[in-house]
């Protein structure tokens, strides 16, 4: 198998707050830009629907990945106990000089 490439989470967290803070900072010149129609109270609540829609599937896609995880944790947990198993096993057949 080829070497994994893992990504500083460090990293990953700037990058994640530069685009936030891109965002909001698109989000206040385009609020200054649009004309005032644009700002009515149905406008703002397609957009607080929106937002909801978007934080709804983001939990899902993170509920999704930690299930992933955990299933891939426990894959891997239980081949180790099986390996260790083994070779308590192979280590007991050798010390009473069974095939």
């Amino acid at each position: 198998m080829g070497k994994r490439r893992y990504f500083n989470p460090v990293a990953i967290s700037f990058i994640a707050l530069a685009y936030i803070i891109s965002g909001i900072a698109l989000g206040g010149v385009l609020r200054n830009a649009l004309p005032k129609q644009s700002l009515s109270g149905d406008a703002k609540d397609i957009v607080q629907l929106g937002t909801g829609l978007v934080g709804t599937v983001a939990v899902l896609v993170l509920g999704l990945l930690i299930a992933l995880t955990k299933s891939s944790h426990d894959t891997q947990s239980m081949q180790v106990r099986q390996s260790v198993l083994a070779c308590g096993l192979g280590r007991l057949m050798r010390r009473t000089g069974l095939p």
